[in-house]
């Protein structure tokens, strides 16, 4: 082969290694410039009854902050919103004490809400204010009618249990019904309507239904209430990065001090958000262990 056969072969062969790095690197840009994968963050009415406005504004401030695409599923069930977060189809969710500390080797603490500044509620008993019975406690509403929102409600459902457990009782022994109602909000309205004699329901939903409808929440008055417990946490599925968790446990950290993130709060009746320590639950977890073991084992 001649000097000039070898050189324009060496040209040839420097050409299709050029637009080969050239294909690489054209691709590698444009895979730079794809929108990161949507956030899945789910919810049910069982925490709180949906407002679509105030679910519109979180979605947009979500985004805004974590600069992606934030999808909110809603369910009507802590079954069904812990199924999505095990299938990986939820990334993030807002869940109940109760159901958190039965998944938590699965689940990471993102972050719990605070409410009158602190991230804590009870479960207070209801009943109707023209209930003539002399009820002072669980023990006096046997063979009554219970309204509860959903099995996995610690407030609703684990924390009469417990009670009830203590005793030896188990719920569906001890009373003559038990209604499920897929909704604190819907567990009240049972009480002040007759429906139901009496409910365990989260204190939250309770003074923020007295906010907005006085109508029903006039009509039913608190029994007792529990000691504190940890107010429902945001938890995210363990297959989540560490890093979008970090994003979205800072962008809700900082809504307190975003104007969207304000509206948010405001809509919620909630203050902020705060990373809690994982002995906020362990009351929640010793009823649970208390539960399983001594009435449905």
């Amino acid at each position: 082969m001649s000097t000039y056969q070898r050189l324009i072969k060496w040209l040839n062969t420097l050409t299709f290694l050029t637009l080969g790095y050239s294909e690489i690197f054209l691709y590698s840009a444009h895979a730079q410039e794809e929108p990161l994968p949507p956030v899945n963050f789910a919810i049910t009415a069982v925490a709180f009854k949906s407002d679509v406005q105030m679910l519109q504004g979180w979605r947009h401030y979500l985004e805004k902050t974590l600069g992606r695409q934030v999808n909110i599923l809603q369910r009507s069930s802590y079954e069904e919103i812990m199924h999505l977060l095990k299938t990986k189809k939820a990334d993030f969710a807002w869940i109940c004490g109760y159901p958190y500390v039965k998944e938590k080797k699965n689940l990471i603490l993102v972050a719990t809400p605070l409410y009158k500044g602190k991230p804590l509620y009870h479960s207070v008993l209801i009943i109707n204010r023209n209930n003539l019975k002399p009820i002072k406690n669980i023990f006096d509403l046997e063979h009554s009618i219970l309204a509860y929102s959903d099995p996995l409600s610690n407030s609703g459902y684990l924390y009469p249990s417990y009670l009830l457990a203590k005793w030896g009782e188990q719920p569906d022994q001890f009373f003559k019904l038990l209604i499920r109602t897929y909704a604190h909000e819907n567990s009240i309205k049972a009480v002040s309507s007759g429906l139901a004699d009496a409910a365990f329901v989260d204190s939250y939903v309770l003074d923020v239904m007295r906010q907005k409808d006085t109508k029903v929440t006039d009509r039913i008055k608190v029994v007792t209430q529990s000691p504190l417990f940890g107010f429902p946490p945001i938890v995210a599925s363990n297959s989540v990065s560490p890093k979008l968790i970090k994003d979205f446990r800072q962008a809700l950290l900082k809504m307190p001090t975003s104007s969207g993130g304000k509206e948010v709060l405001k809509a919620l009746v909630l203050d902020g958000f705060v990373v809690p320590s994982l002995s906020l639950y362990h009351s929640i977890e010793q009823m649970k262990h208390f539960v399983e073991g001594n009435v449905y084992q």
